[in-house]
C-alpha cells in the first residue's frame, strides 16, 4: 500500500508524532487543573480565530443563490464547528473558573453550541470531493456505512442508557491523577 509509505515519509505525520509526545510529556508534568484550563483556553482561542477568519466567506456563502452550493457546505461546516466550539468553550471555561457548577454546562444553550459543532461536521463531510461529486461509489458507500454505524451507536446509547460506572472505575487509575477525598 503506497499510501502508508507516503504517510510515514510525510513531515506532517512526524510533526504530529512529535506534538503528541510533547503534549504527553507536558501532561505528565502538569497538574490536571492547569492542563485543563490551558487546553480549554487554547481550543477557545483557536476556534475564535477560525470563526473570525471564516466569517466573511460564510456570509458570502449565505447570500448565494441557490443555497447552499456544494462548495459553500465546507465553508459553513468549518464556520458552524468554530461557532459551536467557541460557544461550548465559553461554557466550559465558565464551568471551570466558576467552581464546577453543573448547571453551567448542563443546559440547553450549551447543548445548542455542541449541536452546532455536530452540524458543522456533517456539512464538512457532505462537501464536494469527500462524499458528493467526484467521489467513487465505493468511497461513498464506505463513508455512508461509517455514518450508519456512528448514528446507530449513538441511538443505542441514548435508548438503553447503560450503566458504565464499571468502565469509569476501570479508567480511573489512568485518568484520575488527583488524590481521592
Amino acid at each position: 500500500m503506497p499510501w502508508i509509505r507516503d504517510v510515514l515519509f510525510s513531515r506532517f505525520f512526524w510533526l504530529s508524532v512529535l506534538l503528541t509526545i510533547g503534549f504527553a510529556m507536558v501532561a505528565r508534568a502538569s497538574q490536571a487543573d492547569d492542563l485543563g484550563e490551558s487546553v480549554r483556553i487554547f481550543v477557545l482561542a483557536a476556534a475564535a480565530i477560525a470563526l473570525v477568519t471564516y466569517m466573511p466567506n460564510a456570509m458570502r456563502a449565505a447570500a448565494e443563490r441557490p443555497w447552499p452550493s456544494p462548495s459553500s457546505r465546507g465553508v459553513w461546516g468549518v464556520y458552524l464547528l468554530a461557532l459551536g466550539s467557541v460557544g461550548s468553550g465559553v461554557f466550559g471555561l465558565l464551568w471551570r473558573l466558576g467552581g464546577f457548577q453543573n448547571f453551567v454546562v448542563n443546559n440547553a444553550v450549551n447543548y445548542y453550541f455542541i449541536a452546532l459543532s455536530g452540524v458543522g461536521f456533517m456539512l464538512m463531510v457532505s462537501a464536494p470531493n469527500l462524499f458528493g461529486e467526484g467521489v467513487p461509489p465505493k468511497e461513498r458507500i464506505l463513508l455512508g456505512s461509517k455514518w450508519v454505524v456512528a448514528l446507530g451507536l449513538v441511538l443505542i446509547l441514548a435508548l438503553t442508557q447503560p450503566d458504565l460506572r464499571w468502565l469509569v472505575e476501570k479508567l480511573r487509575p489512568w485518568l484520575d491523577r488527583e488524590p481521592r477525598i
